[in-house]
């Protein structure tokens, strides 16, 4: 089953802060989040936990810059492609 995480436990899990969270994402060293809802009027966000599992794995593993680029660009490409396959 697909978890979602709201950005508070996503920061916690990334051991950043929020403004830290704002730099990864901008610097794209972590991808950015998902509408919750499909209402325009909603702001709710979150991230897929799989994602924070995978980042938090590849910053244990001493992932260079590059090849954390390349995890978040794959983790929005399985976005992309799970979208489109519902």
């Amino acid at each position: 089953m697909l978890r979602f995480i709201r950005r508070p436990e996503f920061v916690a899990r990334l051991g950043t802060t929020d403004s830290g969270l704002d730099r990864l994402i901008r610097d794209e060293f972590a991808p950015p989040p998902v509408k919750l809802s499909p209402d325009p009027q909603r702001r709710a966000v979150g991230w897929p936990e799989h994602e924070a599992d995978e980042l938090v794995a590849a910053r244990m593993a001493g992932l260079d810059p590059d090849a954390t680029r390349a995890l978040v660009a794959d983790l929005i490409e399985r976005r992309s492609r799970a979208r489109e396959a519902a």
